[in-house]
């Protein structure tokens, strides 16, 4: 009888002779691709959704979901192999409690509100386990959603200048992102490195504004030290400040722009014709 550290051992290396390899190396490789996001919006801190959405792209946990789950279905495929056989093991450790590849997987499925798995006791769930084909489509289907939620809160559908920072998640800087900044069109052409890191951080919610640097005072107290009339945001900085009337007179706007349309102007990253954009 295997014990659970080598029936996990022998799962994850089974894995790598399926084209799994790189399983274990997962948790670093969701750390280097949040890593290096940050590293090309050149900010310290953001949170990984911001990140995923401004630059399009999809975490690795879903990527990771997938694979494990084909992995599983793998498994239950390769009934009278060694393959199957162990993991039979790994279940039955599971189902007695013990930390393994299988009670991972169980944990998962229980966080995705997967319930398809057969409940009978002892042997015979195990049985049922290992010949239980996971539906893989639906579950990553499942897994996006989850990451999506933050931005389908209801504490987004406030106006961001009336949005109340407690501490949870989602917060302003979504909030922000959410009503404001829309899609990123400059990643769509090319733009000077310098222009680009600067306009990646304005829409992050990551220049160094009175709004993102509160210090515990109130909005009334983070007035914009340049012209000294209302609070420092990214819309002051864009729209509203008096000290900018120069620089946002050389930008093509409408008569009565709002932020988000303006974010979303093809011309405004580093255009020829309007010389200027709006992380300048």
């Amino acid at each position: 009888m295997c014990s659970g550290v080598s029936c996990s051992e022998a799962l994850t290396g089974m894995g790598a002779m399926g084209g799994l390899r790189w399983l274990r190396r997962i948790p670093y490789m969701v750390k280097l691709q949040t890593e290096f996001l940050r590293w090309l919006a050149g900010v310290a801190s953001c949170s990984d959704q911001a990140l995923y959405l401004e630059f399009a792209v999809t975490p690795l946990h879903v990527l990771w979901s997938e694979l494990v789950f084909k992995w599983w279905n793998s498994l239950v495929g390769a009934k009278g192999s060694l393959f199957h056989d162990v993991f039979r093991a790994d279940l039955r450790l599971a189902l007695d409690g013990k930390e393994c590849w299988s009670a991972i997987v169980l944990r998962i499925l229980a966080c995705l509100g997967y319930d398809g798995c057969d409940r009978a006791p002892g042997e015979d769930r195990v049985t049922a386990l290992s010949q239980h084909r996971l539906p893989v489509d639906a579950l990553v289907d499942t897994v996006k959603q989850r990451f999506s939620e933050d931005w389908r809160s209801e504490r987004l559908t406030v106006e961001p200048r009336s949005f109340v920072s407690d501490g949870r998640s989602p917060g302003v800087k979504m909030c922000r992102a959410q009503h404001w900044m829309g899609p990123a069109k400059y990643l769509s052409t090319y733009i000077p490195l310098q222009q680009r890191v600067c306009l990646s951080r304005f829409r992050l919610g990551c220049w160094p504004l009175e709004c993102n640097r509160p210090n515990g005072r109130s909005r009334s107290d983070r007035v914009c030290p340049l012209c000294l009339d209302g609070e420092e945001d990214e819309r002051h900085v864009l729209l509203e400040c008096a000290f900018y009337a120069v620089a946002r007179s050389q930008l093509a706007l409408p008569a009565e722009p709002e932020m988000k349309g303006v974010m979303g102007m093809d011309n405004q990253p580093y255009g020829s014709q309007t010389g200027g954009n709006p992380g300048g």
